[in-house]
């Protein structure tokens, strides 16, 4: 991962090295209006759940990642800055190398899908075979292929 990525911050394991249950993964690319915003609502969605939120830039010209690490959340908070550009779908998959939680799900840095269904998701996947994305903020649903995954 060296050649294309370098760790800002690594918050490692929550406190008292409880396991994650959830691992959030949010690509980002020039979302400083957003990123502070996100973080806040994941946190407070996420009171009381053991939680890790890995931020992978897709090397921003912005100030994504200074806001980001100005931001206190409960969970634990990985960011990693990509040297180059290399799009969403390589900082999903830097991101899924980075996951240590029980369950792993992608959230977009815009806003687009409301964090506050996050707390539902691991419930979802012990309850449900499919998987849907959170209600986009029009309410609409969209049936994708399981993007949630769970290791032991």
């Amino acid at each position: 991962m060296d050649e294309y990525a370098e760790e800002v911050q690594n918050g490692g394991r929550r406190p008292g090295g409880v396991r994650p249950l959830l691992s959030i993964i949010v690509p980002t690319y020039n979302e400083e209006p957003n990123v502070g915003r996100l973080l806040a609502r994941v946190d407070e969605a996420l009171r009381g759940v053991p939680y890790e939120l890995i931020l992978v830039d897709d090397s921003s010209a912005d100030k994504t990642v200074e806001v980001a690490l100005s931001a206190k959340i409960s969970g634990a908070l990985k960011i990693f800055r990509k040297r180059r550009r290399g799009g969403k779908p390589e900082s999903l998959s830097i991101g899924l190398e980075l996951a240590e939680g029980t369950y792993v799900t992608f959230l977009d840095a815009d806003l687009e899908y409301p964090p506050e269904v996050l707390p539902q998701r691991p419930q979802q996947l012990q309850t449900q075979l499919d998987t849907r994305l959170p209600p986009r903020a029009d309410g609409r649903h969209r049936l994708v292929p399981p993007q949630v995954y769970a290791w032991s």
